[in-house]
């Protein structure tokens, strides 16, 4: 089932978010008029716990993968958690979610990291000068993003006031804030996506620094070359 996001009549189509249900429908990326893909989702709870103890320290692993060999780049991506269950179980997940990646960005090589966190990161509502991101929390805080309808452009690129109000500045009256939970894909088309430009979906990190919070995120990019 996807939910969809209309325009005003007679204008030019604003990009949209769609919510999906399975990984197969995150292709509804591709439409012109989509920058944000949504799919909720549940992590078994036994695995949740498991990353939990994997990733008590900050760390963070940054690997480029082959699609002709992702299971030796995501072994190596995953070879800092030493829970062997984690291990295991986030070593078939990300394998998975960048064959799912790489197709839909038409890309032999793609850019994944792999970070448990616990600082604030990207706390401004922001786009990113990316084609395509893919991102999924496995604890912790997730990924904070805004419907096209729910955003002032403009007031993206304000640097002339502080974060704060930055924030509220980007957000229109009456907005609501999207909140992945723990388990959630969101793909985020970015700024430099072909008929894009200066469209990309709006997210940013939720703070967790003042709460002690800890996020073990994974991000999945397209790679610098175009094969």
């Amino acid at each position: 089932m996807h939910v969809t996001i209309s325009s005003e009549s007679g204008a030019s189509p604003k990009p949209r978010a769609i919510f999906v249900e399975s990984a197969e429908e995150m292709a509804g990326i591709l439409a012109h008029d989509v920058n944000v893909a949504f799919l909720q989702r549940s992590l078994p709870i036994c695995q949740a716990e498991a990353y939990w103890r994997a990733a008590k320290q900050p760390w963070e692993n940054r690997v480029g993968l082959d699609l002709d060999r992702l299971d030796t780049g995501v072994a190596t991506l995953v070879g800092s958690v030493q829970d062997s269950q984690a291990r295991d179980y986030l070593e078939a997940e990300i394998e998975q979610w960048a064959w799912h990646f790489a197709k839909l960005a038409d890309r032999r090589h793609i850019q994944a990291q792999l970070s448990s966190i616990s600082s604030d990161l990207c706390r401004k509502f922001h786009t990113d000068f990316v084609d395509l991101r893919l991102l999924c929390t496995y604890s912790g805080p997730a990924t904070e993003w805004l419907r096209d309808e729910d955003v002032v452009r403009e007031s993206l690129a304000r640097f002339d006031i502080g974060l704060e109000e930055a924030n509220r500045a980007i957000l229109r009256p009456g907005a609501t804030v999207q909140r992945a939970m723990a388990g959630d894909v969101v793909l985020l088309k970015g700024d430099t996506w072909p008929g894009n430009e200066w469209l990309g979906a709006v997210q940013r990190s939720p703070p967790i620094e003042a709460d002690g919070e800890r996020r073990r995120l994974l991000r999945l990019d397209t790679a610098g070359c175009s094969c």
